[in-house]
């Protein structure tokens, strides 16, 4: 009953609250709209072509043949492939500050903890 209770309440949440957000002090406080949630429902499985998706997905496994198309590979992976990280702005550097931070905490001994959130590896949603 609890469960049921905490659905409701983010329904009508997520029914009644303003697109643009709401402001608290310095902070702005969004919940995702359930018109945008239907846009992306419907757009998703409108124009999907299964066997392309399914063509890439098997292409993004072949293996590289010679290292002189190692770089243009892994360019192409991480710009195209439907299993790539996408990243803002498509930008590929954007973890680079990440793995600095993580090899100087290496360095230094200190522990570094990553939170994963989503199972998108399975779903295919990314």
């Amino acid at each position: 009953m609890f469960i049921l209770s905490v659905f409701l309440i983010l329904f009508a949440v997520w029914f009644v609250f303003p697109l643009k957000g709401v402001q608290v002090g310095g902070l702005k406080l969004r919940f995702p709209s359930y018109q945008a949630y239907l846009a992306d429902l419907q757009d998703s499985t409108a124009e999907v072509d299964v066997d392309s998706v399914l063509l890439a997905v098997q292409k993004s496994y072949e293996m590289v043949e010679g290292s002189t198309d190692t770089l243009r590979y892994y360019y192409d992976y991480i710009t195209s492939n439907p299993n790539r990280i996408c990243l803002p702005e498509d930008d590929y550097t954007f973890f680079d500050s990440l793995f600095v931070d993580m090899a100087t905490a290496a360095d230094s001994g200190r522990t570094v903890r990553i939170l994963h959130y989503g199972d998108s590896q399975l779903e295919m949603d990314r």
